[in-house]
């Protein structure tokens, strides 16, 4: 099975209207002020108040709007505004007592409109209450900020072994949103010792999470926990994808290129005929990710890694230099992008960073992003992974002669070989080749990638189980 990346397909999903946002916003506020205000005399950890409170929000958000198509699987990972209706935070609260039992799911189906009707004086004292539980969040949710990294266990909550799906608010210059995401805590995951993260970008409309992959298995063996992102589809139902920069531009395809126009480049004036993904804010969404993760996640940040098939790898191509760029988190030690390539007369932009290690992974008859660069099946420029490669041998001290490398998956599937740029002095730069085309995903891949890994890890303990 292939990991198609989706080009041209549509796929029905649900759109969440501003009511729906509103009423998770709403829901975190209620759900956040049970823990707001810990006991002074408390001896227990209050870098615990973020995941704590967010797990209930959750709870009010799956009593509130849980159906038979969808659901959320965490918590919301943002504060909101005094300003949030205080009728619908009451109802939220209310779901939220209803709904404290056991584990993430919950039978609860409280309705806000079954609330009974409150007097006016009533009311204004909600909203007055609420106002100030909104102070009370936003020093509570700087408490634990400060606390962060203390790695003092698992949240409340949470359990190794793993796999959650939770909704996150974000903001950008297009304005508030809703995002989701995927992360697994790996088997052996006690909380107290920092601990390697993987995050993955998936492909453009490619279905989410990776079906074909082995992130969550493999992290389970060798102790890292996996981060899979979703990217955005507004205005093109099912087409999730990641902003590459390249909005509003006409110099990286040619005339026959299809335009995909995403709502977020209308909204941003980002207009092109070579418009093919999101204009959204995805370095900040990335970087606020990571902030929130590290409040609960004991993550070591000398340790994080980010690969991406297709559309995500050439994120990566992006987001490295801009999170540099921008001085914001995290900061990726190696990417390992995979059938990606920058665009042509992008290479300012997409620029290489120093001591990066890059594990790049291609297909030798891919037509879509051809690996030698030039056009592509659908009328892209792109850059050829040697010259991109080459470049970041330079920056990292490498000589550009190319050795063989070998690896335990030699000879097995489709892999023709994996080479090195040699002598590098800050970080390794290499090449695997497959007998593929675009849209793959081999069942060692990860494995092969986590071995990759192991050579720019500062412990030498940190070692691949194959």
């Amino acid at each position: 099975m292939t990991l198609l990346d989706g080009h041209r397909r549509r796929h029905f999903r649900i759109v969440l209207g501003p009511v729906l946002i509103c009423c998770v916003c709403a829901s975190w506020l209620a759900a956040a002020t049970v823990d707001a205000e810990p006991d002074a005399n408390d001896d227990s950890d209050s870098s615990s108040w973020s995941a704590t409170a967010a797990i209930a929000a959750q709870k009010a958000i799956s009593a509130i709007f849980r159906g038979p198509s969808w659901s959320f699987y965490g918590p919301i990972a943002a504060a909101t505004t005094a300003s949030d209706d205080a009728a619908a935070a009451s109802a939220a609260a209310s779901a939220v007592e209803g709904a404290q039992g056991e584990g993430q799911d919950t039978d609860a189906h409280a309705d806000p409109s079954d609330e009974p009707a409150e007097e006016d004086e009533d009311e204004d004292e909600e909203e007055e209450a609420a106002n100030s539980d909104a102070d009370d969040i936003a020093a509570a949710a700087s408490a634990s900020a400060s606390a962060a990294h203390q790695c003092r266990g698992l949240p409340e909550g949470m359990e190794a072994g793993k796999t959650y799906r939770w909704p996150f608010m974000t903001k950008d210059r297009t304005g508030q949103y809703l995002r989701h995401f995927t992360f697994h805590v790996p088997v052996n995951y006690t909380g107290t010792a920092r601990t390697p993260s993987l995050f993955y970008f998936h492909g453009w409309g490619e279905g989410f999470p990776c079906q074909n992959c082995t992130f969550h298995r493999v992290a389970d063996a060798n102790g890292f926990i996996t981060v899979m992102p979703e990217g955005m589809d507004d205005g093109e139902e099912g087409m999730l994808s990641w902003n590459v920069l390249s909005g509003g531009r006409n110099d990286v395809c040619t005339a026959e290129a299809e335009v995909t126009e995403y709502t977020s480049c209308t909204t941003l004036n980002e207009l092109g005929r070579c418009n093919t993904y999101t204009c959204h804010d995805d370095v900040k969404f990335v970087s606020d990710l990571t902030e929130y993760l590290l409040t609960f996640l004991c993550m070591d940040e000398d340790r994080m890694y980010a690969t991406g098939a297709s559309n995500g790898a050439m994120f990566l191509y992006s987001l490295i230099p801009s999170l540099r760029d921008r001085n914001l988190k995290p900061n990726f030690q190696a990417i390992l992008p995979a059938y990606g390539a920058v665009f042509e007369n992008m290479e300012n932009i997409q620029h290489v960073v120093p001591g990066t290690a890059i594990f790049a992974h291609h297909g030798l008859h891919d037509v879509e992003i051809p690996p030698n660069g030039g056009e592509s099946q659908d009328h892209f420029l792109y850059v050829s992974i040697h010259r991109t490669l080459s470049k970041q041998a330079i920056a990292n001290g490498c000589s550009l002669a190319l050795e063989q490398v070998w690896t335990p998956w030699d000879g097995q599937s489709s892999l023709t070989a994996c080479y090195a740029y040699k002598d590098c002095v800050t970080a390794p730069v290499w090449r695997c080749d497959y007998d593929y085309g675009h849209g793959f995903w081999t069942d060692f891949q990860v494995e092969l990638m986590w071995w990759q890994l192991y050579w720019t890890m500062p412990d030498p303990t940190d070692r691949i189980i194959v």
